[in-house]
């Protein structure tokens, strides 16, 4: 499994990166569809002009749809 290479690669416990996921679907910054995940809409444009997101504005950024 991919989870798995990565995680003996970066020296990451599979706990820490699995809390890390579930922290990201919460927050809306994943968002699930079926089997797939995707970055939240809003914060793609961010991603391509690859701008350093500070916590605080990602949540501004994606809460502005609740």
């Amino acid at each position: 499994m991919l989870r798995d290479k990565i995680s003996i690669k970066r020296n990451i416990p599979i706990s820490k990166m699995t809390g890390g996921m579930i922290s990201l679907l919460v927050n809306d910054f994943l968002v699930r569809d079926k089997k797939y995940y995707s970055v939240h809409y809003k914060l793609i444009p961010y991603l391509r002009k690859r701008v350093y997101l500070d916590y605080g504005t990602v949540l501004r950024e994606t809460s502005a749809k609740k």
